[in-house]
């Protein structure tokens, strides 16, 4: 037995429409998470130390959908290149010199945020020496554009004249020497002082 045109059009209509209402869930209210996570690093001041080890961390926060992973790589040439990124919102800094750290974290609606700032010498960047300074008297390593070194421990080369420092000899090897040849204006020299 057949059916009527017209009802069989209406039944497919319904069964149509069971179809979609099963196939799209209904939305619950809740807009949905399209916001990446933000990330907070600490311990990595660009402040100079002589530590061991450094640990830099990252804090990730998404108050809508939650933090499912954070992320961290490492630079030792100012950032021209980077680690691969490991997984972990921590890290210790252990080589001497410069290293650049950056944090990102993921979203459980996977929202990627941006890697987290880092500049040589201010935040995201963990500066280590550990290497003693050269004793006084020994000339330090020529750096590029040095052009006096002027050893205060070393008395034989200042020539005081008239209550004043004449001379202040350069150790450099440059024979750049301060003078000042005005009585009036050469400084005094004082034991056990820096200025």
């Amino acid at each position: 037995m057949s059916m009527p045109p017209m009802r069989r059009a209406r039944r497919l209509l319904l069964l149509a429409l069971a179809v979609a209402s099963v196939a799209t869930p209904v939305a619950s209210g809740a807009d949905p998470d399209v916001t990446a996570p933000v990330v907070v690093v600490s311990g990595a001041t660009g402040a100079w130390t002589n530590a061991a080890s450094v640990t830099v961390t990252a804090a990730a926060d998404d108050p809508d959908s939650g933090v499912a992973t954070v992320e961290y790589r490492t630079s030792t040439d100012s950032g021209s290149t980077w680690s691969a990124p490991a997984v972990g919102a921590s890290v210790g800094v252990t080589d001497e010199g410069v290293t650049l750290v950056q944090f990102r974290a993921t979203d459980n609606a996977s929202n990627v945020s941006a890697w987290s700032s880092a500049t040589p010498g201010a935040g995201g960047s963990v500066r280590i020496d550990r290497t003693a300074p050269t004793a006084p008297g020994t000339p330090p390593e020529q750096a590029v554009g040095v052009l006096a070194w002027f050893d205060a421990s070393d008395g034989s080369t200042v020539t005081e004249s008239g209550g004043g420092v004449e001379r202040w000899a350069d150790r450099s090897g440059n024979l750049n020497d301060a003078t000042q040849t005005t009585p009036g204006n050469r400084p005094t020299r004082v034991a056990a002082v820096q200025n």
